[in-house]
């Protein structure tokens, strides 16, 4: 009789430890504070791969970083972006936080070329510059973790190695990547 009820209670003992832990892959949106995202626009439209990664801190604050990398066919875009920003959200806290209509502060360094003239002839070079800029956006966040977000921006170029470019920058995109 002691043998029964010893393996009874080292039963329920051991099933309600195995049955009381979370896995990772159910895991809340709440407890998910990481996104990685990718540029559709600039993926289809224009030689270039951006990458953004963003780190949740609470609802309505996060922090992150962009690279973009392309090869320079066209003029005015960039070989190489990087962006450092801080985002802060506006829309009131729902079911997953950190979503809907957000600001955004960025510093940027990027490397892009353009065309001169001198002595006659066209020609190619490339400049490096750093920036700041602002930007606005909205981004929608289903309860699996799917991201959608679309943003739109403006940086002004404060130092570069050369005067052939121009200082204001647009900032544009439709990115679509995943919380974990």
């Amino acid at each position: 009789m002691k043998k029964n009820l010893l393996f009874f209670i080292l039963f329920v003992f051991s099933s309600t430890l195995l049955f009381g832990q979370k896995t990772n892959l159910h895991k809340s949106l709440f407890e998910k504070k990481n996104e990685l995202k990718i540029d559709a626009v600039k993926l289809l439209t224009f030689p270039s791969l951006e990458i953004e990664y963003e780190r949740i801190y609470n609802d309505w604050m996060s922090l992150g970083g962009i690279m973009s990398i392309g090869n320079g066919g066209n003029i005015g875009f960039p070989r190489f972006n990087t962006e450092a920003f801080w985002r802060g959200y506006f829309t009131k806290a729902e079911a997953y936080g950190s979503k809907g209509f957000f600001g955004q502060a960025f510093l940027t360094y990027r490397v892009s070329d353009y065309e001169h003239w001198e002595n006659n002839h066209t020609l190619m070079s490339r400049y490096s510059g750093a920036g700041v800029g602002f930007a606005i956006g909205y981004k929608w966040t289903n309860k699996a973790g799917f991201v959608i977000q679309l943003d739109w921006g403006l940086s002004r170029i404060l130092v570069a190695n050369t005067d052939y470019f121009d200082e204001l920058q647009p900032k544009f995109g439709i990115k679509t990547g995943w919380r974990f």
